[in-house]
């Protein structure tokens, strides 16, 4: 099993982002609360995103449990439930990278 280069997956994921939104990374901070998922707060064209790569040790028995809540979460935000928005990509909430790295990101809100 390798260890993965945090700045790596971090440029990739900023990569991956400009590719399908179009959106520029200018700054990207990083958060290092929670268990083995690598998250940033990155401050876009559009304004701050809060990115979470998933940690594939973490989730060595997939990710479609996450898959099944992001898909109610952008419906429930839209009906006026207290939630922050997802993205999606080609109908798919948590994106790929050219690596196979999943992350998924949130557009901070300042009022929600």
């Amino acid at each position: 099993m390798s260890v993965i280069n945090t700045e790596s997956v971090q440029n990739e994921i900023m990569k991956d982002i400009e590719t399908k939104y179009g959106w520029i990374v200018h700054a990207v901070e990083s958060n290092y609360l929670g268990y083995g998922n690598l998250k940033w707060i990155m401050t876009t064209n559009i304004g701050p995103i809060f990115v979470k790569q998933y940690c594939k040790i973490r989730y060595r028995r997939g990710l479609d449990g996450v898959r099944d809540a992001l898909k109610y979460q952008h419906p429930m935000h839209l009906d006026g439930i207290p939630c922050q928005p997802v993205y999606s990509y080609n109908s798919e909430y948590i994106h790929t990278t050219f690596s196979g790295e999943d992350y998924r990101f949130l557009v901070l809100a300042q009022d929600i």
